[in-house]
């Protein structure tokens, strides 16, 4: 791995990733790292059908290194959706993504002053309408990131890329 010091993004992107199942979670955790991410935060929503591992931390930093990124994402235990709730009233902007949403992303990033950045990711069958319920009531903004329906695994990717350019962190 190279050596030396990187310089912090203006903006902390945290993505919070509902488990998808088998090596799809792995593949979720090395495109998130890929794009820069700061924190991922596997998340057991509702429809999750696959499970942790005490090995995603290990797959940040092969990813880490892979795409010579010095600063490794930290990866947190499992959340619930109470403690997604906390973390969406603890960022500046949070957008949980949802095929059904009316909202385009584009029409919800207004500032590009945003510290402390939060993505949420909902599983294969999408997010339920009590999550979507209760991460709208905390703050985060609900929005379709496109017409295509993207897997779980590679949605996250895809939300951090569009929404760091509309912020201008790219």
């Amino acid at each position: 791995m190279a050596t030396g010091f990187q310089e912090a993004l203006p903006t902390t992107i945290t993505v919070v990733q509902a488990l998808p199942k088998g090596d799809r979670a792995k593949e979720a955790i090395e495109l998130l790292t890929e794009a820069g991410v700061d924190r991922i935060v596997p998340w057991a929503a509702s429809r999750s059908i696959g499970k942790a591992s005490d090995k995603f931390s290990i797959t940040a930093r092969e990813a880490s290194k892979q795409s010579r990124r010095l600063r490794i994402p930290e990866v947190t235990d499992i959340a619930t959706t109470e403690q997604i709730c906390e973390a969406i009233a603890l960022s500046d902007l949070a957008i949980a993504f949802h095929e059904s949403a009316e909202a385009k992303l584009s029409d919800c990033v207004s500032s590009h002053n945003v510290a402390h950045l939060l993505i949420i990711i909902g599983p294969e069958g999408g997010l339920t309408s009590t999550e979507i319920d209760a991460f709208r009531d905390a703050g985060a903004k609900v929005a379709l990131m496109g017409r295509p329906i993207l897997r779980s695994a590679h949605a996250g990717i895809a939300a951090v890329a569009a929404v760091s350019a509309l912020l201008k962190v790219w």
